[in-house]
């Protein structure tokens, strides 16, 4: 995301449309100076480096717990849906972060500059690009599917006993959407020339702005509209469920109780996950709004380099403080010492 936060920076208004061009091309349509970039560069690799770690922290404690897949038969036994979600979201996080070092770090040493034979990007600039728009994408679809999975297990569960075939084929049908959806447009776009510079960043090159929009901001935007209804209804549902199971509690009915609780600590859970995906797509999606009628300023940038990595931290924090995280950590490194 920190990608597509800096490409803002480029076009200086949403319809500004150029090709791929030198540094010293793009350059004067930011508003940033020499020293400015490189503080923007850098307050993005420390970020990406911090976010890295914490999905790294999730991969780790996910294998050292569910083992591989998150099927081992164990006494944790198979892994919930939403942390097999959280899981992929934290892999293609992993991928994003490394991308993000990879081209601050050499931003001023590949080939950005046009071909000039043909006029395309360099090749490097168009594979990190890709790679941009891919895991950028997936990072975004995997919260949407943590959404989907909230639909599925608390909006639309079944009887107490039943199977919830809807979430078992969850997880399946998010990898095929979140994958799918992120290669085909990466192939899209490479097959028309599509991936290059987009300013201080690879990603979809400035040339190519309406696909910006349709092939990932229009998706950002309805997965962000999703997770908020989602949580809306969900804490609506949840309210009622409370209300109904507290008359059944104080009569002996008591078997509500517990899968009431079970259900408000994952939505609560939810709600978390869904606070860090939105801040950490506010000031990105602020730098579009900003720069489609003016050059926006260098504080806002600074911001959407600071926090536009950070999901990966933000979900390695809330994951971390679960309950059975916190118990496999104290059993295995206090030895159950309370």
């Amino acid at each position: 995301s920190t990608y597509q936060a800096m490409a803002s920076l480029s076009a200086g208004s949403w319809w500004f449309n150029h090709s791929c061009s030198a540094d010293a091309d793009w350059s004067e349509s930011v508003e940033l100076s020499s020293a400015d970039t490189g503080v923007v560069y850098g307050l993005a690799i420390a970020s990406a480096s911090v976010s890295l770690c914490g999905s790294l922290f999730v991969l780790f404690t996910f294998h050292s717990i569910y083992g591989c897949c998150g099927r081992r038969r164990s006494q944790a036994g198979r892994a919930p849906n939403a942390t097999l979600i959280l899981y992929w979201m934290s892999v293609s996080d992993v991928g994003l972060d490394l991308f993000v070092i990879v081209d601050s770090a050499v931003i001023n040493h590949y080939d950005r500059a046009p071909s000039a034979a043909t006029g395309a990007c360099g090749g490097l600039c168009a594979f990190l690009g890709g790679a941009n728009q891919f895991f950028s994408l997936a990072v975004v679809l995997w919260t949407g599917a943590l959404a989907a999975n909230m639909v599925v297990t608390v909006l639309r569960r079944p009887a107490p006993g039943a199977p919830n075939a809807a979430a078992e084929k969850l997880v399946r049908s998010s990898h095929l959407v979140a994958w799918g959806t992120s290669g085909t447009t990466v192939l899209l776009l490479w097959s028309a020339g599509g991936l290059g510079s987009a300013g201080l960043v690879c990603w979809i090159s400035d040339a190519w702005l309406f696909a910006r929009f349709f092939l990932f901001y229009l998706p950002l935007l309805m997965v962000l509209g999703f997770t908020a209804w989602t949580y809306s209804r969900v804490r609506t549902d949840l309210k009622l469920l409370l209300a109904s199971a507290q008359p059944a509690a104080g009569g002996g009915g008591g078997g509500g109780g517990s899968s009431s609780e079970v259900l408000l600590a994952l939505s609560v859970r939810f709600a978390r996950y869904v606070g860090v995906f939105a801040l950490v797509w506010t000031f990105p999606i602020l730098l579009r709004a900003w720069s489609a009628f003016a050059r926006p300023p260098a504080w806002l940038s600074a911001c959407a380099a600071v926090f536009s990595p950070l999901q990966g931290l933000g979900n390695a924090l809330i994951y971390g403080f679960t309950p059975s995280v916190r118990e496999h950590y104290r059993n295995g490194c206090l030895g159950g010492a309370a």
